[in-house]
């Protein structure tokens, strides 16, 4: 991606979460991003633990 495809779908990026954030509210749209937050952090975990269930202990 080059800096002009950067800075337009960075302005894009912006817009969508300033309508979001108009619609459902601030605290509602930091619950929103707490609980993804969440989700991606215990995926991660998973992820992990399946990475590293080959390894054997000697």
């Amino acid at each position: 991606m080059n800096k002009t495809n950067a800075k337009i779908s960075g302005a894009v990026a912006g817009i969508i979460i300033g309508i979001i954030l108009l619609i459902f509210g601030f605290w509602k749209v930091m619950l929103i991003l707490l609980v993804g937050a969440v989700g991606w952090y215990i995926g991660y975990l998973i992820d992990e633990s399946k990475k590293n269930d080959h390894i054997d202990i000697e």
